[in-house]
């Protein structure tokens, strides 16, 4: 038989493991909760960071770009210009005030290169005979 002793230290053994148990778990939600921001954050940077080289390819393009006219490769160049726009507005960097700034003056310098293709074309914007509109 079982006296209210050994009970009452097995209850007391049992409420001690269950408040262990209770703390790992929290314990374990808390980190799990940091590892998937930090992991967003880190996901989020690298596409910052391609967005960016992909941005310095664009710019040997479109310097190496030579035609007066409105080629098939000016119109490729025009739509990366677009496209980096578009794919760098979408980036959430809230919180990441040096990283906004990045974005911020990527999307500045894709507008720059953007304006410097359209001053290779035709001085009036409109295309002639020769353009492969």
């Amino acid at each position: 038989m079982m006296t209210n002793s050994t009970n009452n230290n097995k209850n007391s053994a049992l409420t001690s493991f269950r408040q262990r148990l209770g703390k790992i778990e929290s314990e374990f939600l808390e980190n799990n909760q940091r590892f998937q921001q930090q992991t967003l954050l880190d996901v989020t940077t690298l596409m910052l960071k391609m967005k960016l080289d992909q941005i310095k390819q664009l710019k040997t393009d479109i310097f190496n770009y030579n035609s007066p006219h409105f080629t098939n490769e000016y119109r490729i160049l025009e739509g990366q210009c677009s496209k980096l726009q578009s794919d760098l507005d979408v980036l959430d960097l809230s919180g990441r005030e040096d990283l906004r700034k990045e974005r911020k003056d990527a999307l500045m310098f894709v507008g720059e290169l953007a304006e410097k293709l359209g001053k290779k074309g035709h001085a009036d914007g409109r295309s002639c005979g020769e353009c492969e509109i």
